[in-house]
């Protein structure tokens, strides 16, 4: 079909009314070889309407072979003439279903064909036939969604007599032309071939396929390295952590340097590396300014250098290094599923627990700025009583050599020692609503509980705790704002009733922690109808770390089980219920907190 067509524009037939080299004749087939190129090599860039529908929305019958097609002149539109061309008064092009109407209206035309699209990727098109009384047809609707043009490939600059000849990849059949940006100014061309004449040294070459819609993705090419964006330096402990934006440039490497100025040619250099991030032990102190630039492979550096003042202070200590003997002070920490073996002079775990902790609290002397690690090792042995009539392996056999025999300590494989930083519970300059420990006592920052029946404290995660049972309850006045956050441990003593461990009670509404024995789960539960749901398999003696969020637009529950090691959190969308004033501690399980 293509073949034809270009034989017509080279040998046009005789044809009555057709003069030979006429220009609309020419431009005729030139938009029918276009159309039939771009078809061949793109079928999705050509779009039809839907199939028409039995209820007829309009007075006449709808236009038949409605299409669209993109090629190179932009977007056409064509459709078959209605039979009864007579009445026609005109056709209708348009974005939405109001015939007559101005709004929404693209074109009005008595010719079967429109270049008149929708000025996105994404449109909806409908065509209505009008007659000479105003009457709409049943609307013939084509759907489309246009790909955006894709990057330019093969960018290559050759230098000529007449100036710079600029290639690149030949222009889409979907796409008009392309945009050429040098340093930033836009010249045009409507094939792959540009001739730059400006003598000007080019520092930075983009170009972008277009069509009628707008320009594509730009294909990038540095004739003159650019600078470094977003250069940021961070001081974590003893080390400085550079990062930086990423170049598209192959091969690309980037060198740092340090000065006294933001000089590049007196700073000294530290190091250079192929990726945009690194990490650089500086332990020199003082003010100073990191500078980076960036080197392609054939060593050509950044014109212009980015910098970072940085600012490094003196840490308090270098090192500092404490040494905790548990076991001379008979292993004075809270103690989890354990128990203190005087005649072992170890911990041993209680019963059948599998696990267990032990919590020992470290107080610094003062406020350091420095890294921390922990180095620790663990002796157990087992108090179980082996008789030699319940072996069943040979004494020089491989499981006798794995077997741990009563009396014998040494290391055990598979202890494991996790560490753990305690939630900071503050002092009297932090800025705290309400802050009440229950370590033993009922007085607290910002409020002080008030006990109502036997109340005890026994041990909970970190320390001493309120110990809650259904003899006791208790109640605190608060400050609490209507977006705040709330956290608490819950260590579970017994069996778990429906309970309501915390309300948070104010002029505006309530907010409750509690259990539902029936259906397994924690909730969180606002007077304003919005209740959240978190799971947890229940076990007794387990500790829970319950948190509690509200922000202006979002309410969140979290819940976490240290048996279980498992986290349960859930969102949901809440405004504030307000300000609360009172927090009352009243269950009827057995729990500390």
């Amino acid at each position: 079909m293509a073949n034809e067509i270009v034989k017509k524009i080279l040998h046009p037939p005789d044809l009555p009314n057709v003069v030979k080299g006429d220009g609309r004749y020419l431009m005729t087939l030139l938009r029918q070889f276009l159309a039939e190129q771009a078809m061949q090599v793109n079928a999705a860039n050509s779009f039809t309407s839907d199939d028409v529908r039995d209820d007829k929305e309009g007075k006449r019958p709808p236009i038949r072979n409605f299409r669209l097609t993109f090629d190179q002149l932009g977007g056409h539109l064509a459709w078959d003439s209605v039979q009864d061309v007579t009445s026609l008064k005109c056709y209708e092009v348009r974005e939405n279903k109001h015939p007559g109407s101005d709004v929404g209206l693209l074109e009005r035309t008595p010719k079967t064909h429109s270049d008149r699209l929708p000025i996105s990727y994404v449109g909806h098109i409908y065509l209505y036939a009008i007659d000479k009384q105003g009457q709409a047809s049943t609307p013939a609707e084509i759907r489309y969604t246009k790909q955006r043009p894709t990057m330019p490939q093969d960018i290559a600059l050759t230098k000529t007599n007449e100036g710079t000849l600029i290639t690149f990849l030949e222009i889409p059949l979907d796409c008009i032309g392309a945009y050429i940006y040098v340093d930033g100014r836009r010249h045009e061309s409507r094939s792959n071939i540009f001739l730059y004449t400006d003598e000007r040294v080019i520092g930075k070459l983009e170009i972008a396929y277009f069509d009628q819609f707008g320009e594509g993705e730009r294909g990038i090419l540095y004739l003159v390295m650019p600078p470094v964006d977003n250069f940021l330096v961070e001081r974590n402990g003893a080390n400085l952590d550079y990062a930086w934006d990423p170049l598209p440039i192959h091969n690309v490497r980037y060198e740092v340097r340090v000065g006294v100025t933001a000089s590049w040619e007196n700073a000294r250099k530290l190091f250079t590396t192929k990726i945009n991030k690194h990490r650089y032990r500086y332990p020199n102190t003082g003010d100073c300014y990191m500078l980076i630039k960036a080197i392609d492979e054939h060593g050509n550096y950044s014109a212009e250098a980015a910098y970072y003042a940085l600012t490094n202070k003196e840490d308090i200590h270098k090192n500092v290094i404490l040494r905790l003997d548990q076991k001379a002070l008979g292993y004075p920490g809270a103690k989890r599923n354990l128990y203190y073996d005087a005649a072992e002079e170890a911990l041993l775990l209680e019963g059948n627990e599998m696990e267990g902790a032990y919590l020992v609290d470290v107080r610094l002397p003062q406020k350091y700025r420095a890294r921390n690690w922990l180095e620790f090792s663990v002796i157990g042995s087992t108090n179980d009583t082996f008789q030699f009539d319940d072996l069943d392996f040979a004494w020089d056999s491989q499981e006798a050599a794995d077997t741990m025999w009563n009396g014998i300590a040494g290391d055990i494989g598979g202890v494991e020692v996790r560490t753990e930083i305690a939630v900071q519970t503050g002092d009297s300059s932090a800025s705290y609503s309400l802050l009440l420990p229950f370590a033993g006592t009922l007085e607290g920052t910002g409020g002080t509980a008030t006990a109502e029946g036997n109340v005890t404290y026994q041990g909970g995660r970190w320390h001493s705790g309120l110990l809650l049972s259904g003899r006791s309850k208790s109640k605190a006045s608060a400050a609490i704002p209507s977006q705040f956050g709330l956290v608490f441990w819950i260590r579970l003593q017994g069996r778990l009733p429906c309970t309501d461990f915390v309300r948070l009670i104010g002029a505006d509404g309530t907010l409750v922690v509690g259990y539902d024995e029936i259906t397994g789960a924690y909730a969180l539960t606002g007077s304003d109808g919005v209740t959240l749901y978190a799971t947890q398999p229940y076990r007794m003696q387990d500790h829970l770390f319950v948190g509690v969020s509200q922000t202006e637009q979002e309410r969140t529950f979290y819940l976490y089980s240290l048996h279980a090691g498992r986290t349960a959190s859930v969102t949901g969308r809440a405004a504030p219920i307000g300000a609360f004033t009172e927090l009352r501690f009243d269950v009827e399980g057995g729990i500390s907190i």
